[in-house]
């Protein structure tokens, strides 16, 4: 049997791969394929919602969930993932308010391959300057929380890379696996 053309093309981040020229049986075969596929994937979606509470999730700007630092060393842990931050880094900028803005360039270890992500964090977002008391200033703010968040940010980039699943779920995925963020006090 003669093997259909193969074309690569970028979509976004991902690479999509389209096969021209297939005929029924490879169709059928891909989508078989695919169907296992995503199998794998909703297990190990709810495999990494079994290990996660509602502590290592936030509610993002745009009211999605987003991993945090615990939640990050929890899937790190069951994924065997081990970061490494590159040389030269983290990166700082100061903008002309004086707040700063951590960059982290991590390379995510399997077995045998890696990939890299970066990450960032600026001492001006909400998380860092509003208090129950009102807002603190650039000094106020704790440079070591800004490079952990940027840290956990390479992080969270590189398992979404791996698992882009995770950029999929929303509260009430989450509510349906007993992790309820409205709760979070």
């Amino acid at each position: 049997m003669e093997k259909p053309n193969e074309t690569v093309r970028e979509n976004g981040s991902n690479l999509a791969y389209c096969v021209v020229g297939a005929n029924i049986d490879e169709l059928i075969i891909l989508k078989r394929e695919a169907d296992k596929l995503k199998v794998v994937n909703d297990k190990i979606i709810k495999s990494l919602l079994l290990i996660t509470t509602k502590n290592d999730w936030r509610i993002s700007k745009n009211g999605n969930p987003h991993l945090t630092e615990t939640g990050c060393k929890k899937i790190e842990t069951l994924l065997q993932i081990r970061f490494e931050v590159l040389p030269d880094y983290p990166k700082v900028d100061v903008d002309s308010q004086h707040y700063k803005t951590f960059t982290y360039k991590v390379r995510a270890y399997g077995k045998n391959t890696y990939i890299e992500r970066i990450g960032s964090s600026c001492s001006k977002e909400s998380i860092f300057t509003e208090t129950p008391d009102g807002y603190r200033l650039p000094d106020q703010i704790d440079d070591i929380e800004v490079k952990i968040a940027a840290l956990t940010n390479a992080k969270v980039n590189a398992i979404e890379s791996i698992i882009p699943e995770i950029k999929n779920l929303n509260l009430s995925i989450l509510l349906e696996h007993g992790i309820n963020l409205d709760s979070k006090k």
